[in-house]
């Protein structure tokens, strides 16, 4: 939590986070297309 509250004080952090959440995104993808096989 400390470092998400670093990254709001921050505005140029901003799409650091975006990118995580869309890598997070993508993984869940991934998993699901695996556990489908």
């Amino acid at each position: 939590m400390a470092d998400l509250i670093k990254i709001k004080k921050d505005k140029s952090f901003y799409p650091v986070i975006a990118t995580m959440a869309d890598e997070k995104i993508s993984i869940k993808k991934i998993d699901r297309s695996r556990r489908c096989q």
